[in-house]
């Protein structure tokens, strides 16, 4: 017994794409797999990492971190009694 691919109702996605949804649930747009390990189309043909694209990744995880931390402070702050 085969695997079969599941139907797709537009018809239009290969089994190596990555289909991009959006908020109401209708699709935006195809990535192909390769795009998505690269980071995204290079328009000179070269490939270049995702991980190329920072240049200092810890900075970018402490901020993460510190957004995480402001954003469960303000979910276990009070409410305001209304105006």
């Amino acid at each position: 017994m085969e695997s079969q691919p599941q139907d797709d109702p537009q018809g239009d996605v290969t089994p190596h794409q990555v289909v991009v949804i959006g908020p109401d649930g209708s699709m935006i747009g195809t990535i192909t797999g390769g795009e998505v390990a690269t980071g995204g189309p290079s328009p000179d043909g070269e490939s270049s990492a995702v991980t190329d694209l920072v240049s200092e990744p810890a900075k970018v995880m402490r901020i993460g971190s510190m957004i995480k931390q402001l954003l469960e402070e303000v979910k276990s702050a009070p409410l305001d009694e209304a105006a």
